[in-house]
């Protein structure tokens, strides 16, 4: 009886495994690299549209960055309250840019 038992164990472990071999994939190449293109379309789509705002960003950028250096360099006056001032409210306005991009 044990023997039996054994046997069957074997047997649905080798069938198993032999159905497990036999699965094969098809590949459809056409459609695979119409997909592929449309991706790249839309990629491309998405990469023309926020070029300028990236771009318009990064003037953003350096222009402050060049603020905040000259604004180190400046003596205590009314240039540099002026200065302070508008360095102030750029930075709010790339922020709010920035976080909306």
């Amino acid at each position: 009886m044990k023997k039996w038992l054994l046997a069957a164990g074997l047997g649905l472990a080798m069938v198993t495994s032999a159905q497990a071999a036999d699965k094969i994939a098809i590949v459809n190449m056409g459609n695979l690299f119409q997909q592929v293109a449309q991706k790249t379309g839309v990629s491309n789509t998405l990469e023309n549209e926020f070029k300028g705002r990236a771009a318009e960003l990064q003037k953003m950028e350096t222009d402050l960055q060049s603020k905040m250096q000259r604004l180190q360099s400046m003596k205590a006056g009314s240039d540099r309250t002026k200065l302070e001032k508008d360095v102030m409210s750029q930075r709010q306005t790339f922020a709010q840019k920035s976080a909306g991009f």
